[in-house]
């Protein structure tokens, strides 16, 4: 089962750091930071992907995005000379759920333009186990669900009464802190947690999109990548690299079906 010691394997340095929080009201933001690890390719399980993660929620709706790119945005907008940034390699994927419409939404970024897929929220059908621990100065009990072709185990606190959690997790009567499927290849692992006086800001400037479009659009940019850029771009002279022992290859989703 994957816990701390599997983590510091791999040279996870995780720091927590909390104040419990409660939310007095609902223009609070709740902002958590995570460690995700995802085994994308089975034959290196020694060398799975690793990524910070950021969570702001609030009791009607989460948004769910790369911590490094949320950094990122952070120095353009503060930046007026951005010719030094460079983007960071990162999950470029945004989950934002309403609550109150039980609604998901996965924005994607793709050649300037923001897409975004809405879907009604997946339901969960949680199992609550009578045991509890403490992480950092929460108080969390366990809970099971089969979510996307996995069976995760998570770990909640109901002093925070959010439904929230990473990615897609979602649904138990307190803020999920901690999660990892059975077969240790997906964990979310808490860093740290502050309460914001302020809502966080939604992404703007969506366009809407159903999944089959937005395939089709991706798929034809892989067929034809200069067509697509307006015709500038030489085929010949794209640097595909091929083979190699240390080629990742990506052969497990998170997502199973």
């Amino acid at each position: 089962m994957f816990n701390l010691n599997y983590m510091k394997k791999y040279k996870y340095f995780i720091l927590i750091t909390l104040l419990v929080p409660i939310i007095s009201s609902s223009q609070e933001t709740i902002q958590i930071l995570y460690q995700f690890l995802h085994v994308r390719d089975t034959m290196q399980r020694i060398n799975p992907y690793k990524e910070r993660m950021l969570l702001q929620t609030t009791k009607q709706k989460s948004l769910y995005r790369s911590y490094e790119l949320y950094l990122f945005d952070s120095l353009v907008e503060s930046n007026e000379d951005q010719a030094f940034l460079k983007l960071p390699k990162a999950t470029s994927e945004q989950i934002l759920i309403d609550f109150s419409l039980d609604e998901i939404i996965q924005i994607r970024p793709f050649l300037g333009d923001t897409f975004a897929i809405k879907n009604s929220l997946d339901k969960i059908n949680w199992t609550l186990i009578d045991s509890s621990k403490l992480i950092g100065e929460l108080d969390c009990f366990k809970a099971i669900g089969h979510f996307k072709g996995r069976n995760y185990e998570c770990w909640y606190a109901p002093s925070i009464a959010i439904r929230s959690g990473p990615w897609k997790l979602n649904g138990l009567p307190g803020l999920i802190v901690q999660a990892v499927d059975s077969k240790s290849e997906i964990a979310f692992e808490l860093i740290s947690l502050k309460v914001l006086p302020n809502t966080f800001s939604l992404p703007k400037n969506l366009t809407f999109i159903n999944e089959s479009k937005y395939k089709d659009i991706v798929n034809s940019f892989k067929a034809n990548p200069g067509a697509i850029l307006g015709g500038g771009l030489d085929q010949n002279k794209l640097n595909i690299q091929k083979g190699g022992n240390n080629k990742i290859i990506f052969n497990n989703p998170i997502e199973l079906h």
